[in-house]
């Protein structure tokens, strides 16, 4: 199956708490090297470039212990997010989602 992609200004919600909206700031990648399983004429072995999802941040905000509103900023990975329009429909909605994905709490 095909992955969900996040984008940046969505709303979404974190698996865990899922009453409460958040809007991605940025997603983050970084390039790694995977083997393409060739080996090299010189020896080793061939690799190519890509680039995966490091994490996502997020911010929204919170009443704290005292009532105060307060703005949070946290990186999450993709597989612990869920897109607000599933998260406003519940618990179990959020983690068919996941599940859909293969992905876990």
């Amino acid at each position: 199956m095909q992955g969900y992609i996040f984008k940046e200004n969505e709303a979404v919600a974190h698996i865990g708490n899922v009453g409460q909206k958040m809007i991605i700031k940025e997603v983050k990648y970084k390039t790694i090297m995977k083997p393409t399983g060739n080996t090299l004429a010189e020896g080793g072995l061939e690799k190519i470039r890509q680039k995966r999802i490091d994490g996502i941040i997020v911010v929204w905000w919170e009443k704290d212990e005292s009532g105060a509103d307060v703005f949070r900023k946290e990186k999450f990975h993709s597989g612990q997010l869920v897109p607000w329009v599933i998260a406003e429909k519940g618990e179990k909605e959020a983690q068919d989602f996941l599940d859909s994905l293969g992905r876990k709490k």
